[in-house]
């Protein structure tokens, strides 16, 4: 590593060191206005001999190594990246590279201005770094997730597979990784952050920390590592009926984004019968007693989206031995859909403290409250009344018929409905039930109901949607909007 105009000092003593006297040669890559030509002069005055290899711009730097590899052993295997916003595919698949004797190849994401027939092409990154034209012009394998964690994993997944030990690098300082590129050849590069998924790390021997990570971060990668290496077998984790241990205060089930705590209810058993977490992006869980008319009582569920948490670290509340599904604050990053069978939906309680979740097949008799997040029920026909409460955060229903009461209490929130056949209430409050409604709140109709009452509870009606009035009938008669203390601040009815 070096500076534009001058070698570091840390570099220099390298160089200058006798051991390493198998130095015989430096390669400077980029220009003159990369590293400038004092650089070059003050390598050479130690009789070192010095190649530049550079090019008009980076993508052709890159074409130009590439070359230079190709005379040293014949380049088989090409990887494609974006040299403008793909630095870190690009230092995910550099050690593949030194391991399989290749080459990277920059480009703009849209075309290269080389030939790449005959060659084994991967394009490293996801659609908005590679497109899809020149991934079919190159008729290359794509590698690529959302974002450079994702793209990393999947990295890992191609070359790695089975892979035992790891290096660990700060995703968003990429000199390290840069740097570590050589020596990893057979011992991968994981980029980590805060909330990074760190699932590749399951099942890891060792993991070797290089450069700057936060200790907070270090430790989130010492627990997959552990939770891991839990004595539970992959029975248990599909069908758990009793799993016992003498320490064991908690069981973590986990995909790639959703974890499942299952807290024990007696000394040294978990109650749950059942518990089914799918491994996809948008995870689906279940769980419920098999061959039972009762709800499940004795237990706690918690969803985590990237680590353990435990009961000091959540906003788990005991429910009187009822359900709670707690969204825990800044670890939900995808959405979650929870699945609830006929038995659970009494007393049901959800926690959104950020993320987003999507809540299917609930009757009703539910209380969800959204702090900062996103939930919406999801179902055909809604036909048992559910408490809303959205402070700061989007909350609705989207159903075919809505036919009982539902509350939306709000504080600075946006409240959403999207129905065909509205035949109950829908009443707004404040989050006092009984003061102002602070929020926008759109209905969406899909075609006009035969009966709808909403009742507008809070203070100060300032705009309507243009032909709309507080005495507005729809249907067979009855009120659309029902105004009590002047109404509320802004309302929004259709898209």
């Amino acid at each position: 590593m070096t500076k534009k105009s001058e070698i570091p000092k840390a570099t220099l003593n390298r160089l200058d060191n006798k051991s390493l006297n198998v130095v015989k040669k430096v390669y400077i890559i980029g220009g003159y206005n990369t590293i400038e030509n004092s650089v070059e002069k003050d390598i050479k005055r130690k009789g070192i001999q010095v190649e530049r290899i550079n090019g008009n711009n980076r993508i052709e730097t890159s074409y130009n190594v590439a070359k230079k590899i190709n005379e040293v052993s014949s380049v088989k295997e090409v990887m494609l990246t974006n040299g403008f916003v793909g630095e870190a595919d690009a230092m995910s698949i550099a050690p593949v590279v030194a391991k399989n004797k290749g080459a990277i190849i920059l480009t703009d994401g849209k075309s290269v201005p080389f030939k790449t027939e005959g060659l084994n092409v991967y394009a490293i990154g996801g659609k908005s770094a590679i497109n899809e034209d020149l991934v079919n012009e190159t008729k290359a394998t794509r590698i690529g997730g959302n974002d450079r964690f994702e793209t990393n994993k999947k990295v890992m997944e191609k070359f790695y597979n089975g892979a035992t030990d790891f290096y660990i690098t700060n995703g968003y300082q990429l000199v390290d990784a840069l740097t570590l590129s050589p020596l990893a050849k057979e011992k991968p590069i994981v980029l980590v952050a805060d909330g990074s998924n760190k699932g590749i790390l399951k099942g890891a021997k060792s993991i070797t920390k290089v450069g700057g990570i936060d200790a907070n971060i270090y430790k989130q990668c010492l627990d997959m590592i552990k939770y891991n290496n839990m004595d539970m077998t992959p029975n248990i984790l599909k069908h758990l009926t009793s799993v016992e241990g003498n320490e064991v205060s908690e069981i973590l089930i986990e995909s790639d984004n959703l974890g499942v705590v299952v807290e024990k209810t007696n000394t040294n058993k978990f109650e749950f019968d059942y518990v089914s977490v799918t491994n996809e992006k948008n995870c689906t869980f279940s769980v419920y007693k098999e061959n039972s008319s009762n709800n499940i009582k004795n237990g706690k569920l918690v969803v985590s989206a990237k680590k353990k948490i435990d009961k000091k670290d959540s906003d788990l509340q005991d429910m009187n031995g009822d359900n709670m599904i707690n969204a825990n604050k800044d670890r939900m990053v995808n959405v979650i859909k929870i699945g609830v069978p006929d038995k659970m939906y009494s007393n049901f309680k959800v926690d959104v403290e950020s993320g987003s979740v999507e809540l299917y097949n609930i009757k009703g008799g539910a209380t969800v409250d959204v702090n900062d997040g996103i939930a919406n029920i999801v179902d055909n026909n809604v036909t048992n009344p559910f408490n809303i409460n959205t402070n700061s955060g989007i909350s609705g229903v989207t159903a075919e018929t809505i036919s009982s009461e539902i509350k939306f209490r709000a504080n600075n929130g946006i409240v959403n409905v999207t129905a065909t056949n509205i035949n109950g209430n829908i009443s707004l409050f404040g989050s006092d039930n009984k003061g102002t409604f602070d929020g926008i709140f759109k209905l969406n109709l899909k075609k006009e109901p035969s009966n709808l009452h909403l009742k507008l509870i809070g203070n100060g009606i300032n705009k309507l949607p243009e032909g709309w009035s507080k005495d507005y009938i729809l249907g067979n008669g009855q009120p659309i909007i029902e105004v009590k203390n002047n109404g509320i601040n802004n309302i929004s009815i259709g898209e």
